[in-house]
């Protein structure tokens, strides 16, 4: 694989001449961005250059140049990222953009001298022009703008805020610029001071492809308060936590989506945007795809009242028992992030869980273990109290020696699988064959003696085939193993000795086109079609989610999908509070097409069924720590296959036998209850 290269341009002001416009959180929001990009991007194939201009150094006419002499060195397959926190305005824009703005007014980023003698903004025109100059030659851009008016460029003094909080908002140029003062390029070999025109006073505005992350709408106020004990921006401090706390490559809009939840909770008014020119653009992977994915981990910290306290409960899975067998987690610094927490080499000790709830659970650290209260840790389970699936390995010698070398290892994941001699009680084969190994379920297969003998469907991989007989390759197989165990366990999550009702909730499907219900059948929905007939023969349908309980409760409404996905996103910002008979649409009401892959037929599944599950209760957790991202899809010998899909993944699966987690009790902090669905779709077959 190729060396990519990331150029990153961030620009933070606290220092602004005039004494009266200073900010305070500025320079933390430019490092932080500096130390995610630094700790979490895949240094093996990236190069990360980073420019940073602060203060007195982020002027006009620096950073003009930062961006031609810096951003503008990254060719296609490289990223371009600009950062800025500071004050945003707006300023009087000329006849010739009238066509543009209908308020007449530029949104504009304020330098560092742009209020001070012969000053200027940096219009939201001219920023358009620069990308459109970065873009020459193809790489994958990105802008993120703390300020005010950011949301179609680009922090209020008199804004009647609590005490804590600023905007980031500068009192606005009154006079209207010359043409001649834009940076606005004809083309990119000539003068760069007049742009093209269109008539007498309509001016073509270059706009290069790129995805803008903004902090407001352009018509509102971006705040900076203290949170995490420094003055952060708002928006750059809940944009920089879900990226350090996600464990998976993330899309633009699964970010903002989440983004905007942390925001609405810590001020008002401030509602964040996202914006690219080529509007598929905004479901690429943040940064294209550089981020180093992280396992899941939770958070742990010193409660006055409970002691020690993760944030995860029994909805994440977390079990509490008896003594010496209750969920172990190993504690790491904050420090360690990304694939590091799978080394637990680098954690500092172990805490066992003693009492659980929905969204918290009560730890206490076990051995030598010494933990500061007055700081913040990452844990990860290393052992829960549930029986381990039951694998059987077979086939080519090689093959079944390095998986049994592997599994005799240990480590943490260890807990979650046991190596059987008997296929009768196996809940999982591993097969060696042909250089390859296959995970499969023990009841799919027409025998062992078939399967060796056949590359074909007479064993049905769960995932794609992993290649090769050595140790990475039997330590992949076994992450695989371990991410489908998990899957099943949140697929069969439930609290039998709550005292919310299970049907507390429900779940309901609507007609893709018409405000009508879909009659279910007594074990679910069943959708079936015949590819020949178009995609229009899809099946689609709408989600909604209804509180039919007497209290208000905290709803989550998940997918699990036949590729051992767990989609905890559904609803807006991953849950939400419902008022007694209130209702929320799954996805803001967008219809969901349902569809069996080439592949899945394949392997002779043409009709499959799949999960939507809604967890509930009287206190409100974190979704996100539920996530999972799907395993790739097996796929046939010599054959490629597209994908089908069910909310933009393939929803093709089997009916699972499932590794079922048994709650001990029922916690002592809050109450919970879970509520699945199942759906299933048949692909019709013509012979």
């Amino acid at each position: 694989m190729s060396t990519r290269t990331l150029y990153a341009l961030l620009v933070g002001i606290n220092d602004y001449p005039i004494e009266a416009h200073r900010l305070f959180g500025c320079h933390n929001d430019v490092l932080a961005a500096k130390t995610f990009l630094e700790n979490r991007t895949n240094r093996s194939n990236l190069n990360l250059e980073v420019k940073m201009l602060l203060s007195a150094d982020a002027t006009r006419v620096n950073i003009v140049k930062a961006f031609e002499q810096h951003l503008a060195q990254a060719a296609e397959g490289d990223i371009a990222f600009f950062y800025y926190s500071g004050h945003g305005s707006q300023e009087p824009a000329g006849s010739f953009f009238d066509h543009l703005e209908s308020d007449g007014q530029n949104e504009t980023l304020v330098c560092w001298d742009s209020r001070i003698e012969d000053g200027m903004d940096l219009a939201d025109k001219e920023l358009s022009s620069l990308i459109q100059l970065v873009s020459q030659k193809n790489p994958h851009i990105v802008t993120m703008l703390d300020c005010c008016h950011s949301g179609t460029g680009t922090r209020n003094l008199d804004n009647g805020l609590p005490s804590d909080f600023l905007v980031r908002q500068s009192p606005s140029y009154q006079g209207t610029r010359p043409l001649d003062s834009y940076i606005l390029p004809r083309d990119l070999s000539a003068d760069r001071s007049v742009l093209s025109t269109r008539g007498t006073k309509s001016l073509i505005i270059p706009d290069g492809r790129h995805v803008a992350l903004s902090a407001a709408e352009s018509f509102q106020l971006a705040k900076e308060t203290t949170l995490g004990g420094n003055r952060r921006g708002v928006f750059s401090f809940s944009l920089m936590e879900i990226l350090q706390n996600s464990t998976a490559d993330l899309t633009y809009d699964d970010i903002m989506r989440r983004v905007r939840g942390l925001v609405s909770k810590r001020t008002f008014d401030q509602n964040p945007t996202i914006f690219a020119p080529q509007p598929k653009d905004i479901h690429q992977r943040f940064l294209d795809g550089t981020i180093v994915e992280s396992p899941v981990f939770f958070s742990l910290s010193f409660d006055r009242e409970h002691g020690w306290v993760i944030d995860g409960g029994s909805v994440h899975g977390i079990i509490k028992g008896g003594f010496g067998d209750s969920t172990v987690l190993g504690v790491f610094p904050t420090t360690v992030i990304g694939a590091a927490l799978e080394d637990f080499s680098q954690s500092i000790g172990e805490v066992e869980v003693t009492d659980t709830s929905a969204s918290r659970s009560i730890v206490r650290p076990t051995g030598a273990t010494f933990l500061d209260k007055t700081a913040t840790y990452r844990c990860r389970v290393t052992s829960l109290p549930v029986p381990p699936a039951k694998v059987y390995l077979f086939g080519e010698v090689e093959g079944v020696q390095h998986l049994r070398r592997q599994m005799e290892r240990g480590g943490p994941e260890a807990s979650y699988w046991q190596e059987t001699r008997t296929l009768e009680e196996a809940d999982f084969k591993l097969l060696a064959l042909r250089n390859k190994y296959v995970i499969s379920r023990a009841a799919d297969g027409m025998g062992d003696d078939a399967i060796i003998q056949r590359d074909g469907i007479d064993y049905r991989p769960l995932v794609e085939k992993v290649s090769g007989y050595d140790t990475s390759s039997a330590a992949e197989v076994l992450k695989y193993l371990t991410h489908i165990i998990k899957w099943e366990q949140t697929l069969e999550l439930h609290n039998a000795n709550s005292r919310i009702s299970s049907n507390a909730v429900r779940i309901e499907l609507y007609h893709p086109d018409r405000d009508e219900r879909i009659a279910p059948a007594s074990n679910g929905y069943h959708f079936s079609y015949n590819p020949n007939d178009g995609p229009n023969a899809l099946p689609g349908f709408r989600i909604k989610v209804i509180n039919q309980s007497g209290r208000k409760l905290y709803c989550s409404l998940i997918l699990l999908s036949s590729l051992f996905e767990v989609n905890p996103f559904l609803l807006a910002e991953g849950g939400t509070w419902l008022e007694p008979s209130e209702e929320a649409w799954a996805m803001d009401g967008e219809v969901v097409m349902a569809e069996v892959s080439d592949s899945q037929v394949a392997f002779g599944r043409s009709e499959v069924l799949e999960t939507l599950k809604v967890i509930y209760g009287s206190a409100k957790f974190d979704p996100a720590l539920l996530e999972m991202k799907p395993l790739k899809e097996p796929q046939p010998a010599n054959r490629s296959m597209p994908s089908g899909g069910l909310i933009d993944q393939t929803l093709a699966g089997t009916q699972t036998k499932g590794i079922r987690v048994r709650q001990r009790n029922s916690g002592s902090f809050d109450e919970w209850n879970a509520f699945s669905l199942s759906v299933r779709i048949k692909r019709i077959l013509n012979e």
